[in-house]
């Protein structure tokens, strides 16, 4: 009912009331945005008794009245709109160096970090970390080392672990146990041929994969969700965002000119605009007529219109050098309330 509407939403009933032009009113896009965002809200409560699956999904329709902004910041969404128009060579630039370098880049990282192919599993596989053997001797931790009571650190995410005492006679034999232990150690680079390797999965799985790689680490935002481990792997990474910083600064700098531009000339037009209308006001307001809301005549603009116009177009009012003559104007009354001309002793016309 028109009562409800009125009562949740004042404001669009209002527009639609006062609006001179209904047809013309419901044309506008932002007008269209409005009815839309309120129409599910109403739906609902016609059909709140009825069990409609799915009626919920309505809802999110309500959310285009985010762009009612629009209405609001009008000037900044043109100037936008214009920049970018003037911009569309730099943006289609930006655009094709930006895939190249992605196809090019990502095709590079993907063969240094892709490592090598598990059969069993059908994954790549690039090498994780490195388990190396670390001595620790007499002097460290505790006199007695108990493999259930002391651990060594490794700083990374895997700890060191301990090596069976048992295997000491015969592959550690110079190695004082419990006084001394050996613990393997996990490092990100392999520190002797005695280390083991450790594998994960690659990321780097395919090209395609690495475009997202590539458009993150190019824009400078980096995720790190996807990185590089290995040598060659990081020392590309280091290339692609020296090279994304070149390609993508280009065609920022056209746009960012063509910004400066835009809203250099937007401000001249609306002082341009601002100036036009103060002179055709100070042109009405000196025009002889009564523009001012107390109905108050301006005297000295009647009578430089009249002089005006004998000097101007010929006309003689009356005897002198082509002003008015004295005579008329003493004979000319003006009223705040009322504006009366009383010429009782006109000078013949010569």
């Amino acid at each position: 009912p028109i009562s409800s509407l009125a009562r949740n939403d004042p404001e669009v009933v209002a527009r639609v009331a006062s609006t001179p032009d209904v047809k013309l009113y419901f044309k506008q896009v932002m007008n269209q945005i409005d009815i839309v965002a309120i129409l599910p809200f109403y739906l609902e409560l016609m059909v709140a008794q009825a069990s409609i699956p799915g009626l919920s999904v309505f809802r999110v329709v309500r959310l285009v009245r985010v762009f009612r902004m629009f209405k609001v910041s009008r000037s900044s969404v043109t100037l936008f709109v214009n920049t970018m128009a003037k911009s569309s060579k730099a943006l289609y630039m930006l655009i094709f160096f930006t895939a190249i370098a992605t196809i090019i880049c990502s095709s590079l990282v993907y063969y240094a970090e892709r490592g090598t192919y598990n059969t069993e599993l059908e994954m790549w596989m690039r090498p994780y970390l490195y388990f190396c053997d670390v001595f620790v001797d007499a002097n460290t931790g505790p006199a007695t080392k108990s493999t259930a009571t002391y651990t060594l650190e490794s700083g990374l995410s895997e700890p060191c672990v301990w090596i069976d005492p048992a295997t000491y006679a015969t592959s550690y034999p110079s190695v004082n146990y419990p006084s001394e232990a050996m613990f393997s150690c996990p490092y990100t680079y392999k520190r002797s041929d005695d280390c083991s390797t450790t594998y994960e999965q690659s990321p780097f799985d395919s090209i395609p994969s690495t475009f997202w790689w590539c458009l993150v680490t190019m824009t400078t935002v980096g995720y790190g969700d996807m990185y590089p481990t290995q040598a060659l792997g990081k020392a590309l990474a280091g290339c692609v965002m020296i090279l994304g910083i070149i390609v993508i600064a280009l065609p920022i700098t056209v746009i960012g000119s063509n910004f400066a531009l835009t809203f250099k000339r937007m401000v001249l037009e609306d002082e341009a605009a601002k100036q036009a209308a103060a002179e055709e006001n100070e042109e009405n307001s000196d025009d002889g007529s009564d523009d001012d809301l107390d109905g108050t005549v301006d005297e000295d603009g009647v009578y430089r219109s009249l002089d005006g116009l004998e000097g101007d177009e010929g006309i003689g009012l009356g005897e002198g050098d082509g002003d008015v003559d004295a005579s008329f104007r003493n004979d000319v009354t003006f009223d705040d309330a009322s504006f009366s001309e009383e010429a009782t002793t006109m000078p013949a016309r010569t």
